[in-house]
């Protein structure tokens, strides 16, 4: 596929063996290029993205080969309200580590997610637009899914909601909802969620998941902050809630962490290490 704009396309490029040319345009196109889709080029970048995708999966849906395997995957929460508790890190090192043998997908809720800025890596749609594209149709949510995942080495991963108003606005039972779904029409076997507090009923999104990872630190106002979130779910009657969780210490991450593009490599270090002995153990 070809986006471009109509006063830079020409005979040449007409002639070559692109099989979809999407044209930018201005307003109103020549009459030879008619039989071309168009885009005004003038609307906002997040607008023209979504356009492009869906003419992408327009022309992807009629494939056999993105017919996929259902599966049940299993959901791992990774959450913590102590906060530079390394939550992030570790869930992207778990996450990676459980791709090198399991089909798996990684879905960041945090508020300010900003592992995307560190790959450099401009993103064709987010963790936004699944959910826009979900209550538009469901049943298309495996090819739009497969049109936007982005990689981590093996990991398949959605790209973070750019603004902070689309995540709270969401309800987590749509959260849910879409999630199931996913897990319902893909092959995934594993979906691990980096989870924030921004999620709306965060003890309802925990008690979703199969399990839970929950870093944190050796002080007092960390263990204050634990005991805390203790009390709310034993008060919320949600006791079994408690025994999905694994508390976790992970090491701060060695000299590799400072590296250029050290989330690729974030499963290889120390916190690495850290992470496979502790999914021996526990996955």
């Amino acid at each position: 596929m070809l986006l471009i704009s109509a006063t830079a396309f020409d005979e040449e490029i007409e002639q070559a063996d692109i099989k979809e040319i999407i044209l930018l345009s201005e307003g109103t196109l020549p009459l030879n290029y008619s039989k071309y889709q168009s885009i005004y080029k003038f609307k906002s970048a997040e607008n023209i993205v979504r356009e492009v995708l869906e003419r992408f999966i327009e022309i992807e849906s009629d494939k056999e080969s993105l017919v996929v395997t259902k599966g049940d995957a299993k959901i791992i929460g990774i959450y913590s309200p102590v906060g530079r508790s390394g939550k992030t890190t570790f869930a992207i090192a778990l996450a990676q580590i459980l791709s090198e043998s399991h089909k798996t997908l990684f879905i960041s809720f945090e508020e300010f997610a900003v592992f995307q800025n560190e790959l450099e890596i401009s993103s064709p749609g987010n963790l936004a637009d699944l959910m826009y594209y979900y209550k538009q149709n469901p049943e298309t949510v495996s090819i739009k899914l497969q049109a936007i995942v982005q990689k981590i080495n093996s990991l398949d991963y959605v790209s973070p909601i750019y603004y902070a108003r689309d995540l709270r606005e969401t309800t987590t039972e749509e959260w849910k909802e879409l999630l199931n779904h996913i897990s319902s029409v893909t092959s995934y076997e594993y979906i691990v969620l980096d989870i924030g507090d921004m999620i709306g009923d965060l003890l309802s999104m925990l008690d979703y998941c199969d399990q839970i990872f929950m870093p944190t630190v050796d002080d007092k106002l960390s263990e204050m902050k634990i005991n805390k979130i203790e009390t709310v779910i034993l008060q919320s009657e949600k006791e079994k809630l408690l025994d999905k969780i694994i508390k976790t210490k992970a090491p701060k991450p060695d000299n590799n962490y400072m590296e250029e593009r050290w989330i690729e490599t974030i499963g290889l270090g120390n916190v690495g290490d850290y992470v496979r002995a502790l999914l021996k153990q526990s996955v």
